[in-house]
């Protein structure tokens, strides 16, 4: 009996051990990457790689400035939906709402073992002081970045003063409560 209890005991502790160390692996590995846009401002992604191999953009974010015809600009951030990555580590996002605030915009890139990059544009119409209506642009920005190591993937933090959007799965873009 004592040998049964043991072999239970044993069995159960190799069972647990071996789920809590498999979980982890069959989950993938999340690699991150780092860089800056043409307007010097951040870019991270965040790749997920599972054990099949399938590689998915799974977080990230962008800062961008918009500069509007009347001088303003505005400074951004954007956080990325998840989106599978092709054979060829290749993605593009892309979205456009016509309502109250009205935007489109465009992210591709390839991402590869040790870099990625691609080019993101964001537009929108708004209203002069004066009551005109006039565009806001980043025109096109080439991104790069570089890869900085693989760790457990974890919240996005922004700094105060910056307005966050996220695009959520139906290409709809939200902005996010601080």
């Amino acid at each position: 009996m004592k040998n049964l209890a043991r072999c239970t005991v044993v069995l159960t502790v190799v069972t647990t051990l071996g789920l809590t160390l498999a979980l982890p692996a069959l989950a993938g590995r999340r690699i991150n990457y780092e860089g800056r846009t043409s307007q010097d401002e951040r870019v991270r992604l965040g790749i997920l790689k599972k054990a099949d191999g399938r590689r998915f953009l799974s977080g990230g974010s962008l800062y961008f400035t918009t500069n509007c015809e009347d001088p303003s600009r505005e400074v951004f951030g954007i956080s990325f939906p998840r989106v599978r990555l092709d054979d060829f580590g290749a993605f593009l996002i892309d979205g456009r709402n016509t309502g109250i605030f009205s935007y489109s915009y465009t992210l591709d890139g390839a991402v590869r073992w040790g870099g990625a990059a691609g080019t993101f544009e964001f537009n929108y119409p708004t209203l002069t002081d004066d009551d005109q209506a006039e565009l806001c642009t980043t025109g096109v920005l080439d991104w790069s970045a570089e890869r900085v190591g693989s760790r457990p993937a974890r919240p996005l933090s922004w700094p105060d003063g910056v307005t966050v959007m996220k695009i959520d799965r139906g290409g709809e873009l939200r902005v996010m409560e601080p």
